[in-house]
């Protein structure tokens, strides 16, 4: 565990919240059932004042309502989108960082957004259908009396026991950071809801069959641009670890038809006679990897995150993860990101076309100002020679010379790269210190809004190895800029925390928000939870 910044500029983005299940190995009779979150959002500046207490409007109800639902569903109308031909890439957007392209370069692909005023498919990450009693006042107003007017494709899943290392009160998210990225929520459900209220199961964890290929958990949706076809990350009946920081080693990206036909798996257990000896006692570690976060590029193919690539991050002992691409039947799939760390949550920036994601930096060398040479054996707790700093003791309270705070950085911010793995760089980012501010320029998935905005989550627990959810959701434009507040809990110090002894670090006492999802019309579509029981609902703003 490392110490935890509580300090810090208000303002933020709300994050997004899950489920758990119980302390047991998770197998096709032993399901717990739990509840589901969602996000919205109302866009507003960081230091615009917090209005009254607001009102909230639920659109999703808890998981009895939608049992009863009518198993079929009418055909939904959507509208077919032709993405651009090409992507164009501008190389001013922001500073560039590195570059490091994989061995693999598939070709370019371009994106695009669902026309504003069409009748379209809205899908949204990691929602989970649950109704919380007592808004609580926040930053931003609920819309009152409002209705969703176009299909809204979600997940549901259970919610996790617990969500923090520090304190053992708090309930967990899935599906968030490395934390939870890949937990055992189940049953997990792929629900379709439209605007009348009905609602479809697309898959229904909790009755796996032959015919739902065993699945138990769902995470992750994708909708085509077409609006047909989606792409789900989902686990099958088995016996699994239980808890936070786990790796299943089952995750596998699969796709569905919209009408809940032509269930398929795109990806598979296909390392048996791969030889992994060179990682000695770690071999059989590596041997099994997890899929997540598929999205659709606009020609067709898919963009997804895997734990493929043997590694771990230099944090928490954390499976590393990078981008792959594939055709949309699984076949040439390559690598396109190096990352020493983890990528992962990609987006299609609608603008551009370029693959918009989530990079975790775990940094113990970074550029300074000062120019003079500080010997390690001077017990200053770094070393610097000509423009460079490394740490040399990872406990040492980031000391940079000047009182900057950005030695050890430790958290996940938004890279931009294109479809062929080449052109590597910050989306987005605005601080004081050499653009590199931990909480500043934290995002952790998203959405884009069809003007090229990215809606992203905020996460206090910024490294997300020591917690999951408890956040908020900000807004940001591409290039050298900060973020705007939106709703939810958006940045360091905003709120106390639940507890002092022992601390709860990143718990606060406040609301929650998480995963967006942009409306033709323009609102959004949020997770929203009142505590830190982070049990979400679902709510237009």
């Amino acid at each position: 565990m490392s110490r935890y910044p509580r300090g810090g500029q208000p303002g933020g983005r709300p994050l997004y919240a899950t489920a758990t299940v119980a302390n047991a190995p998770i197998a096709a009779d032993s399901l717990a059932e739990g509840s589901p979150a969602s996000d919205a959002i109302t866009a507003s500046t960081a230091d615009a004042p917090a209005p009254a207490a607001p009102v909230r409007s639920l659109i999703a109800t808890r998981d009895p309502a939608l049992a009863t639902a009518a198993a079929a569903v009418p055909t939904v109308a959507v509208v077919t989108v032709e993405p651009p031909a090409e992507p164009t890439v501008d190389a001013t957007a922001a500073p560039i960082i590195a570059t490091a392209p994989a061995e693999e370069e598939p070709a370019a692909a371009a994106t695009a957004t669902p026309d504003e005023e069409s009748s379209t498919l809205v899908s949204s990450t990691a929602v989970l259908v649950s109704s919380p009693e007592t808004p609580a006042s926040y930053s931003a107003a609920f819309i009152p009396n409002a209705s969703l007017t176009v299909p809204l494709l979600f997940v549901a899943r259970q919610i996790p026991a617990r969500g923090t290392v520090y304190w053992d009160q708090a309930k967990g998210m899935p599906g968030v950071g490395p934390f939870s990225r890949f937990e055992v929520a189940a049953p997990g459900r792929l629900i379709l809801l439209h605007p009348d209220g009905r609602a479809q199961f697309l898959v229904d964890g909790a009755t796996p069959t032959a015919a739902s290929l065993n699945l138990i958990d769902v995470s992750a949706p994708s909708v085509s641009y077409d609006g047909q076809t989606v792409l789900f990350a989902g686990l099958p009946a088995g016996n699994y670890e239980p808890g936070y920081m786990t790796n299943p080693g089952a995750w596998r990206i699969y796709a569905i038809n919209i009408d809940g036909t032509d269930l398929r798996q795109l990806t598979f257990t296909d390392r048996a006679d791969l030889d992994l000896s060179q990682f000695g006692v770690l071999a059989d570690t590596f041997a099994a990897y997890d899929d997540t976060d598929p999205a659709w590029l606009p020609d067709g193919r898919i963009v997804f995150a895997s734990t493929r690539w043997p590694a771990f991050g230099q944090y928490g002992g954390a499976r590393t993860t990078n981008l792959f691409v594939m055709d949309s039947d699984g076949g040439n799939m390559h690598r396109i990101t190096s990352e020493r760390n983890s990528g992962e949550r990609p987006l299609v920036d609608p603008l551009t076309g370029q693959i918009v994601y989530s990079r975790w930096w775990r940094n113990f060398r970074v550029p300074t100002n000062d120019l003079q040479t500080v010997s390690s054996t001077s017990f200053a707790g770094y070393h610097q020679k000509d423009g460079l700093l490394a740490l040399t003791d990872s406990t040492e309270a980031d000391p940079v010379p000047g009182g900057t705070p950005n030695v050890g950085r430790n958290a996940w911010h938004l890279g931009v790269i294109n479809p062929d793995g080449s052109g590597l760089k910050l989306f987005t980012g605005g601080s004081g210190v050499f653009l590199l501010g931990e909480d500043a320029n934290h995002a952790y998935g998203g959405t884009f809004a069809p003007d090229g905005t990215l809606y992203a989550n905020y996460y206090p627990m910024k490294n997300m190895t020591e917690a999951a959810g408890f956040g908020g959701i900000r807004r940001y434009e591409r290039g050298p800029y900060t973020y705007q507040t939106v709703i939810g809990v958006t940045g360091d110090g905003q709120y106390p925390i639940v507890a002092e002894n022992p601390a709860a670090f990143g718990v606060t006492q406040s609301a929650y928000a998480a995963d967006p999802a942009v409306l033709p019309d323009g609102r959004l579509v949020i997770s929203w939870a009142p505590d830190y029981n982070q049990d979400y609902g679902l709510y237009l703003v």
